[in-house]
């Protein structure tokens, strides 16, 4: 009997590590770099590159008395201009797995400048478009005014990445649009929670019956 148990404890012990192993290099594996400045707040455009458009600003909800959507109190990029602004942050390298590109948008709250079109895009070294598997949300409407202090959040999800350097880029044209919050990470897989649970399962199997 005793042999049994020792047996079931040590079963339960190695299961539990291997799951926890297996969680913890399959998320190391697949890790990505963070965008630096996604939500704008250093007050300029660090971490990003502003391509094209002499319009693209940071701009504050509290010094610029207007009503933008995409972030009411803190700073915010905005095309302050009806030309077309590319936004880009390179360097962006994946260990391989599924990915979000997330971000918010709005129209500026101005009959007159509320016609901006908006695209969110992940790049290859070369500057290639990469099409997302499927999106969440929807971009701001060209000359559909956004409703005040509420932003859109339209994300773009990669499965399956391959590991490598890519690059997010932001356009704004046509109008006086803002984007903010932007964001680029790893989207865990079913499979991952599922061994988490099996090996926290484990561990704790284990260490009841030693009590």
């Amino acid at each position: 009997m005793s042999m049994q148990l020792n047996f079931s404890r040590l079963i339960a012990g190695l299961f539990g590590t291997f799951a926890m192993v297996a969680v913890l290099t399959s998320a190391s594996l697949a890790e990505a770099t963070a965008i630096t400045n996604g939500d704008f707040e250093t007050g300029d455009l660090t971490g990003w590159t502003l391509v094209a458009g002499a319009g693209g600003v940071i701009n504050n909800q509290a010094i610029y008395d207007e009503n933008f959507a995409a972030d009411p109190t803190n700073d915010f990029f905005q095309n302050f201009g009806v030309g077309v602004v590319l936004l880009r942050q390179t360097g962006i390298t994946v260990g391989g797995g599924n990915f979000a590109l997330s971000g918010q948008f709005a129209q500026r709250d101005d009959e007159n400048n509320s016609n901006a079109t908006f695209v969110l895009e992940l790049l290859t070294p070369g500057l290639v478009a990469i099409t997302p598997d499927f999106t969440e949300g929807a971009l701001p409407v060209s000359g559909v005014i956004s409703e005040p202090d509420v932003a859109t959040t339209f994300t773009n999800h990669y499965s399956n990445l391959a590991p490598g350097t890519y690059v997010v880029q932001v356009l704004i044209s046509g109008g006086q649009g803002v984007a903010d919050n932007i964001s680029f990470g790893l989207v865990p897989e079913p499979s991952t929670g599922l061994l988490m649970s099996l090996g926290l399962f484990g561990l704790v199997s284990r260490r009841r019956r030693r009590l």
